[in-house]
């Protein structure tokens, strides 16, 4: 079973196995057979419930978790720390999905994307994401 995060306006992460996207709007739902009804007051549920979120931070959950154990979403930052000698290097990724699967977007310059195996993501640890964290992006948006 799938499950999405996204964060409604109050500031609060929900996460629920249903997405919809209906025009510049995003809503989690608990069930697929919820039903909404637009009025000129806004949506509301006629069956079911949801909880409408920013649409840009709509994220599907992947199925690795980093090597604190924490589950990992679509838009997580994740930091690679290697060391070698006396020196130690940050590598910085954003998780996305692309061509049906889920990669390690480099955020890093001069490194490489990186599939989400295991073996990367026992590596890896959540340091944010590009909706709470867009600065770690290095867009400073």
């Amino acid at each position: 079973m799938s499950i999405y995060r996204g964060k409604n306006r109050k500031n609060q992460w929900s996460k629920l196995p249903n997405v919809l996207f209906i025009g510049s709007e995003a809503f989690l739902c608990a069930d697929r057979g919820f039903i909404i009804k637009q009025s000129d007051d806004g949506l509301t549920a006629v069956r079911g419930e949801f909880i409408a979120v920013l649409p840009s931070s709509v994220g599907a959950k992947t199925t690795r978790k980093d090597k604190n154990n924490k589950e990992i979403f679509e838009g997580d930052i994740l930091r690679v720390t290697t060391t070698a000698g006396q020196n130690t290097t940050n590598t910085d990724y954003l998780v996305k999905f692309d061509d049906g699967a889920f990669i390690a977007d480099a955020i890093t310059a001069g490194a490489e994307d990186a599939q989400l195996t295991a073996a990367f993501t026992t590596t890896a640890a959540i340091i944010g994401n590009s909706t709470d964290n867009p600065a770690l992006l290095g867009t400073g948006s």
